[in-house]
């Protein structure tokens, strides 16, 4: 069984970013935001900290990635960071 060296995964990921992009053109406030977080992710694509959580340090779960691609946290430190929002 042979895996696939980082690089293509990170060309993968930043070509489904890319797409995600191109589909996030109306100019609502939401977008913006959207937009503004995809092309951070493309960013951590580049700097091969793409999948890793920006609190923690841990792997971002590839079910949380599918759902939402440009997720900067695991689902544990986004709880923590929405909760303290709402404090």
């Amino acid at each position: 069984m042979s895996r696939k060296p980082k690089t293509d995964r990170r060309e993968t990921w930043a070509q489904e970013l890319a797409d995600l992009l191109a589909t996030t053109k109306e100019a609502g406030p939401y977008s913006l935001h959207r937009r503004d977080e995809i092309l951070e992710a493309l960013d951590r694509v580049r700097e091969g900290t793409y999948g890793l959580c920006r609190d923690c340090g841990r792997k971002i779960s590839a079910d949380r990635l599918r759902v939402k691609p440009e997720a900067s946290r695991c689902v544990r430190c986004q709880r923590k960071a929405e909760g303290s929002r709402a404090a």
